[in-house]
């Protein structure tokens, strides 16, 4: 799998602040409704809270994030390597060329 600089989903230096926005927020907003015996989120009585479902509340806020934020750029894909005509025609064209 490639990785590096040439990969489709390099971005920008290999990072998708889309995505990350929308995972922080989702993941700040799945506290808010959180429970436990050591901490309890400002929306942990609410009935997402009471029967946790505050999995199924960061997966929509992150899609709803995701869908309001720009696209993410993807790098240019590398071209298709040029047919045999193809190939011929650029090989003239530099013979010329010279």
């Amino acid at each position: 799998m490639d990785t590096g600089r040439t990969s489709r989903y390099w971005y920008v230096g290999g990072f998708c602040w889309q995505a990350m926005t929308a995972w922080t927020v989702a993941l700040l907003a799945g506290l808010c409704f959180t429970d436990c015996a050591w901490f309890s989120g400002p929306l942990s009585s609410t009935f997402v809270g009471k029967y946790g479902l505050g999995w199924a509340a960061t997966i929509v806020i992150s899609a709803a994030v995701m869908a309001v934020l720009p696209t993410p750029r993807e790098n240019a894909p590398t071209p298709a390597k040029a047919s045999g005509a193809e190939r011929e025609r650029e090989d003239e064209k530099v013979a010329a060329a010279s």
